[in-house]
């Protein structure tokens, strides 16, 4: 069998049936003890410990192979493998940039990347590395023949025989030529859930099972990425989401749970690997059917999450789905959602109008803020509790063009387990995937929240990643395709890395106390009418409590308690009765204040109180701390009266008509 010759798939395993008769079978049945598998089954599962049994016996009985053949894997010419390669690239769409991660990857790590088309033929070998001999005289060269028929056992062909990412150790090999490698191997599947072919990972057999937990990390990680990559282009002019439950597998390895949605909610497109987050067996039963029969939600309220996550309830489970939406021109064809439809609303996010408020240094800052993290330079925001640190995070990614970007955050609140790192490398490897994403994909924001507070393992770790992402190893570095973005109190800024500070430092972000705004009374007013959807005022009274508080919460405190003063108000608009407790500055608190001999500050407490109840006489005097009788005494002694315009039109005006 010469280097050279021309054979097909079929010819090739004629011919060494032809061959390996003429030597005879008898070598392979006389030692049984090659039957039993992998030499360390604990590694295995019992399925694939079967598989590999089923593969040899298919060897001897079937195929009728002998185990010691000096060069039983043939090749095809030059001639039939360009026009192989040519059609895989095509089946690609011309991109070979996950292809190329894996081969840097495997190259890093002492192993040898090839790539199969679907007949099990080597299309493809590792992106910038040359097959050293020991590889050559194995065969594992462009044109070589992988099929089961011809090399026997191999990962190749099991891969995409079972459809599922196969290893086949040294013992595994069925010719004894191959017993000194590990092969790792797994399908590359299209939008439609074809095997279009196979990336194999090849390494000597060690022995070491993390060569072989790390093979098989990068390459689902590859053709999950390659699978969600064309998934996307074929259904460029639909909604599609991501489906991921809480029982699913790792994030960075899920990219391909995808389904794909027309404007009817029609699901038009869905992967294997979403089904299997959905609880199913198979992709088929998904396409055709409505949105809301499968994951209980409307293809409005997806399109009016406008990138950000949505839980909703996914056949047995819960489940998370990211949208990406498609251009402006094909989303038009979609229903226009507002938040009061989606049950979404976004007016409790503070926006970047809210955070720049009124005061000019403050605007000069956020535009400053706005100008750089388009640009992609890494901002740390430093800032006490509540000034809006993450709050400004969230309005400089989903800021108006930027709506459909995915937001990958790690926090140090979530971090204290031993598998700290691990989970660390999976965001990382989430962002990875982003910066080396086409220009056709929202680019990404990472964002880290109390860097300061986080292990320091996981500090380095992280700094490692930012160092590979600034040396140009991630993305186009004509223009940044992940931005980096920190966020962390004050107080914590020394206990951050100087290894990591550099890498997220490019600009410091300092938050002004709300105490210390000169606008804060425009701030309270704008907040007020966000946060009470009925936009009453504010009194003069309760103003004037408010702006006097030092609010040790900032915006966070500020926006629940005019939350908490719009629920317990029924008055025509905000009074100081309807603040905490806390904030009474502005006037006497107590009864025996309320029967002191200054008039006029009795009649604003007596009035706020009334105006706050809708002329309530009993909830008013409850407010004051005082008895309904004396309530009533005090406003005849006064004469307080009701004014013309009260609550009682108003909520007459609420009442269903007769």
């Amino acid at each position: 069998m010469g280097r050279d010759s021309r054979l097909d798939a079929t010819a090739c395993g004629a011919q060494v049936r032809r061959l390996t008769k003429q030597v005879g079978i008898q070598l392979a049945i006389r030692h049984p003890l090659h039957m039993k598998g992998p030499s360390n089954p604990s590694v295995r599962s019992e399925a694939e410990q079967a598989m590999i049994q089923a593969s040899w016996q298919r060897c001897v009985a079937k195929h009728q192979l002998s185990r010691d053949a000096a060069r039983p894997i043939m090749r095809l010419l030059t001639s039939e493998v360009v026009p192989r390669r040519q059609s895989f690239v095509d089946r690609l769409s011309g991109n070979l940039s996950e292809i190329q991660w894996l081969s840097d990857m495997s190259r890093r790590a002492g192993h040898y990347a090839v790539v199969a088309d679907d007949e099990c033929v080597l299309v493809m070998r590792d992106l910038g590395q040359n097959a050293g001999s020991d590889f050559e005289q194995a065969g594992i060269v462009d044109g070589g023949c992988w099929t089961e028929q011809i090399a026997a056992t191999n990962g190749v062909a099991m891969a995409l025989r079972h459809r599922r990412t196969m290893t086949v150790t040294g013992a595994d090999h069925y010719y004894a030529l191959l017993s000194r490698f590990m092969c790792t191997a797994t399908p590359i599947f299209d939008h439609d859930d074809q095997p279009i072919g196979a990336i194999n990972v090849s390494a000597f057999d060690r022995g070491d099972m993390r060569d072989r937990s790390f093979a098989e990390h990068i390459l689902r990680m590859a053709t999950s990425r390659i699978q969600a990559r064309l998934f996307h282009e074929r259904f460029a002019d639909h909604v599609r989401t991501q489906v991921l439950s809480s029982q699913g597998g790792l994030i960075d390895e899920a990219w391909n749970t995808l389904l794909a949605v027309d404007s009817d909610g029609v699901i038009r497109g869905a992967t294997q690997a979403a089904a299997r987050e959905l609880g199913l067996d198979s992709a088929l039963p998904l396409v055709g059917r409505k949105l809301d029969a499968v994951v209980g939600t409307t293809i409005d309220r997806l399109v009016g999450t406008r990138g950000q996550p949505l839980e909703v309830e996914g056949g047995s489970r819960p489940v998370t789905l990211t949208t990406v939406l498609p251009k402006p021109r094909k989303l038009a064809l979609y229903p226009t959602v507002t938040p009061r439809e989606t049950g979404q609303s976004r007016t409790g996010r503070i926006t970047l109008a809210d955070l720049e408020g009124f005061a000019e240094d403050q605007r000069a800052l956020i535009r400053r803020t706005r100008e750089l993290y388009r640009m992609g330079l890494p901002l740390l925001i430093t800032g006490a509790t509540g000034t809006g640190k993450r709050a400004l995070v969230e309005a400089l990614h989903f800021d108006a063009e930027l709506g459909q970007s995915p937001l990958i955050m790690i926090d140090a609140t979530d971090l204290g387990a031993a598998s700290d790192a691990l989970r660390v490398s999976h965001c990382l490897e989430h962002a990875r995937a982003f910066g080396q994403a086409g220009a056709d994909l929202p680019t990404a924001t990472l964002y880290l929240k109390d860097p300061g507070a986080m292990p320091e393992a996981v500090q380095y770790q992280i700094a490692r990643f930012l160092a590979d992402l600034e040396a140009g190893e991630l993305g186009d570095p004509s223009g940044p395709r992940l931005r980096v973005i920190a966020s962390m109190n004050g107080l914590q800024e020394q206990r951050l890395l100087p290894e990591l500070r550099s890498h997220v430092a490019g600009d410091i972000v300092r938050l002004t106390p709300l105490s210390q705004r000169s606008d804060l009374a425009m701030l309270i007013k704008r907040m007020q009418c966000r946060v009470d959807s009925r936009g009453r005022m504010i009194s003069a009274p309760a103003m004037e409590s408010l702006t006097k508080h030092d609010w040790p919460g900032n915006f966070r405190e500020l926006k629940l308690v005019l939350r908490r003063a719009s629920l317990v108000s029924a008055g025509s608009e905000i009074g100081l009765h309807d603040l905490p407790d806390r904030l009474f500055t502005a006037l006497p608190p107590s009864t025996a204040r309320i029967e002191s001999r200054n008039t006029e500050t009795e009649r604003a407490w007596l009035e706020d109180a009334l105006a706050s109840t809708n002329w309530n006489m009993s909830a008013a005097a409850r407010r004051c701390g005082i008895s309904r009788a004396t309530m009533h005494r005090r406003v005849t002694a006064l004469a307080i009266t009701r004014p013309s315009d009260g609550r009682r039109s108003v909520l007459g005006s609420r009442k269903a008509p007769h």
